[in-house]
């Protein structure tokens, strides 16, 4: 699971990021929209404060990987990389054609594989 953590840390901290310092091209690219007002602004600058915190969890994660908690981290990394996959595929339902949302879904749905096996091998 080790690099697992690695990998997962890194993508959610840089991803939270850019959020935080560029929401608006964010949104163009994963969602199609534009942001139009400051609370929208302000709303993907915390998606991005999440993303970060959700990412130092995981990166941290990676220095006792066989830790009891390790376990606990992989299912809520599980979680979260499942529904943002199921949601990013059901915006391309919606008609959301921009050109970061099949990259960001088949990512999210990788990352969940990857955590459900690792899972898996750990029982």
């Amino acid at each position: 699971m080790k690099t697992l953590f690695i990998v997962a840390g890194a993508v959610e901290m840089l991803g939270g990021l850019t959020f935080v310092l560029t929401p608006s091209l964010q949104a163009d690219l994963l969602f199609g929209a534009s942001l139009s007002g400051p609370a929208e602004t302000m709303m993907a600058r915390v998606m991005g404060v999440a993303m970060m915190a959700l990412g130092l969890a995981f990166w941290q994660g990676r220095k006792e990987p066989q830790a009891p908690t390790a376990r606990g981290l992989a299912v809520v990394m599980l979680v979260y990389n499942t529904a943002v996959a199921v949601l990013a595929a059901s915006g391309v339902g919606s008609h959301v054609s921009a050109i970061g949302v099949w990259p960001a879904t088949g990512l999210h749905a990788a990352l969940a594989a990857w955590c459900a096996w690792s899972l898996r091998r750990a029982v």
